[in-house]
Parts: structure tokens; C-alpha cells; sequence
């Protein structure tokens, strides 16, 4: 059973992420199935893994330029294939 835990700066509740397997948090992200636009966006911000991809929340990659919902979801897509989760906000 997961426990919520509540930022002490702006109150959102979040449940931490279980730890990543090793294995899949080796993988280079340009092995997996990504549109040319999230792709670079990816090599832009420098992830170069699963499991620093893992670390990212959602919020920083829609700040990010030329990333937008689409390519969210496209990310959120390719990584539930692997059982991996992005972050929502910043401090989870």
C-alpha cells in the first residue's frame, strides 16, 4: 500500500514511485520508439536513459521547448510499455 506524501511548500499530495528496475533503467532512450521531435527534444535536455527519463517530471518536459502534450503523451505511451511512470510535478 502506497502512502501519500504532501509538498510543504505548495500542499499537492503525490505517492513516491517504486525503485526502477536496473535493467530497464539502463536502456538509451534512442533505442526506443520516439518520433524524431520528442527524440531531439530528449537529446536536448540530455536523457539519455529510461531511468533519466524516469526522473523528469511531466511539468519540466512541458516547459521544455518544442515539447507539447502530443509528445507527452507519446513518451507516456512508449514508457507504460516498459512499466515506467514520468512524474507529475516537480518534487515527487
Amino acid at each position: 500500500m502506497s502512502q501519500t506524501i504532501y509538498c510543504p511548500h505548495c500542499g499537492k499530495g503525490f505517492t513516491p514511485q517504486p525503485p526502477l528496475d536496473p535493467k530497464i533503467a539502463e536502456i538509451p532512450v534512442d533505442e526506443l520508439e520516439f518520433t524524431v521531435r520528442v527524440a531531439n527534444v530528449l537529446y536536448a535536455e540530455k536523457i539519455k536513459t529510461v531511468g533519466e527519463l524516469a526522473e523528469v517530471s511531466q511539468a519540466r518536459l512541458l516547459r521544455t521547448q518544442n515539447f507539447g502534450r502530443i509528445s507527452l503523451d507519446e513518451v507516456k505511451h512508449v514508457l507504460s510499455g516498459l512499466g515506467v511512470t514520468l512524474r507529475k510535478y516537480d518534487h515527487d
